[in-house]
């Protein structure tokens, strides 16, 4: 679908790679399921995966950069940098990742 809405070869294997860690993310993290919606809006593809557990309570998580040493908190910090627009919607009922990217690259 990404390919074919006209996007180059390297956009489509980054919003790949984002798609996949957000919903190993909601593997992982989760109850070991989730939702995944996929669609095209004008210039850009939109990918959501939302989990029911609800464990992620900070929308800003993976904004910075995790420590060396932290064992954890990679995934998202991957997923904003391979993405133009991350949105994070965090509660205790549920946990929704959208991740958008624009058909031409901006700057991160």
């Amino acid at each position: 679908m990404v390919i074919a809405a006209g996007f180059s070869v390297e956009r489509a294997m980054e919003f790949v790679a984002a798609a996949g860690e957000a919903a190993a993310n909601a593997i992982e993290h989760g109850p070991g399921f989730g939702t995944l919606k996929l669609w095209h809006e004008d210039e850009a593809i939109v990918c959501e995966i939302s989990d029911p557990a609800g464990r992620l309570l900070d929308g800003s998580a993976g904004a910075s950069p995790p420590a060396l040493e932290a064992e954890n908190g990679r995934g998202l910090w991957l997923i904003r940098q391979l993405c133009d627009v991350v949105e994070i919607e965090a509660g205790t009922a549920k946990t929704t990742v959208r991740m958008r990217l624009w058909k031409i690259p901006a700057s991160h």
